[in-house]
């Protein structure tokens, strides 16, 4: 009795390829923003993301920046000190403040990537947060695609796919 593998789910049995599901490109509406957000500070963060893709584009994966990140944790301590309710101690028509640490810019070397990875793979990637952010800023935060987000997800399917085939050793060993 033969019993017959097919390639099915993300790993194909008999050949041990990695199978990564379809993209979806979605661009989707955003349309309401919670108080302490503004679009213009929505289409800055793109901005900012779009800087840190280009230099990672620029150096073909070898150099990669935070400035996005640190836009992103600042949009998040600001989202944290918000508080509709502290009307107290201030005049109603007073905008709120926040205090915010000021920018840790930084641009740091990525080095050789794991196995699972590539230099194109990782520029590939930049490009398409490239894609997302020019969306997000000429329709001024209004419109949102999910084409890094996509990509990045599928790269965490990939590495999980890998650590669960060879183990995490050959990932500090740098591949097999």
């Amino acid at each position: 009795m033969e019993i017959k593998t097919e390639c099915s789910g993300n790993e194909c049995k008999t050949c041990g390829e990695f199978k990564a599901r379809p993209f979806e490109l979605r661009v989707y509406r955003v349309r309401g923003l919670n108080k302490p957000f503004t679009r213009a500070g929505l289409t800055f963060g793109k901005v900012l993301h779009l800087i840190d893709s280009t230099i990672g584009i620029i150096t073909f994966g070898n150099f990669g920046s935070n400035i996005g990140a640190e836009w992103i944790h600042r949009d998040l301590d600001k989202f944290f000190q918000y508080n509709e309710d502290d009307t107290d101690n201030k005049d109603e028509c007073e905008p709120q403040k926040f205090k915010l640490e000021p920018f840790k810019f930084k641009i740091y070397r990525i080095g050789k990537p794991s196995r699972p990875f590539t230099m194109s793979e990782r520029v590939f990637g930049h490009m398409l947060h490239v894609i997302d952010s020019i969306i997000g800023i000429i329709t001024f935060a209004h419109f949102e695609s999910s084409l890094y987000l996509e990509w990045s997800s599928r790269e965490l399917n990939k590495l999980g796919q890998y650590v669960e085939k060879y183990g995490v050793e050959a990932l500090r060993k740098g591949g097999n």
